[in-house]
């Protein structure tokens, strides 16, 4: 499995994930008015609200069938252990709905519940949100949440 760039430079400095280098100007905050960037940015704040976590985006779970969450967290850091193999195991899954027509017609909620409920039974905890719980923060507490219970 590939790892993919999902961020820029830019946007990590935005979020707060990395420091400006000296001299480096920090970029402007963005006034976007297009919803599909503003849920990017959502995200990208969602993801660096979790930057203490092993995060593994499209992470395809099953071992026979291609499911993939949107965002697993395999593993979190405590703040004590450094190597990633170190980590405290962790098997949250976290599924963003409002990505396309699938999620809402009938045989499109029928197909996730097939995919949550084998999920469930491998040991993965599985997350649903909306973009507006993405973009209203209730998404990272529920998140931060289910880490603190599952530590």
């Amino acid at each position: 499995m590939t790892a993919k760039n999902i961020i820029t430079r830019e946007q990590a400095i935005e979020a707060g994930i990395i420091e400006p280098k000296p001299g480096e100007r920090k970029p402007q905050r963005s006034r976007a008015k297009d919803p599909a960037q503003r849920r990017h940015e959502a995200f990208v704040r969602f993801l660096a609200g979790l930057q203490d976590c092993w995060l593994v985006l499209e992470y395809q779970f099953h071992p026979e069938r291609k499911w993939r969450f949107d965002v697993a967290i395999r593993g979190w850091w405590d703040g004590q252990r450094v190597a990633p193999f170190l980590l405290r195991p962790l098997k949250i899954a976290i599924e963003i709905d409002g990505r396309g027509p699938g999620h809402y017609s009938f045989k499109g909620r029928d197909a996730d519940n097939v995919k949550a409920n084998a999920a469930a039974q491998l040991g993965w905890s599985v997350y649903r949100f909306s973009w507006q719980h993405i973009m209203d923060g209730e998404a990272l507490a529920t998140i931060r949440g289910a880490i603190e219970r599952a530590t």
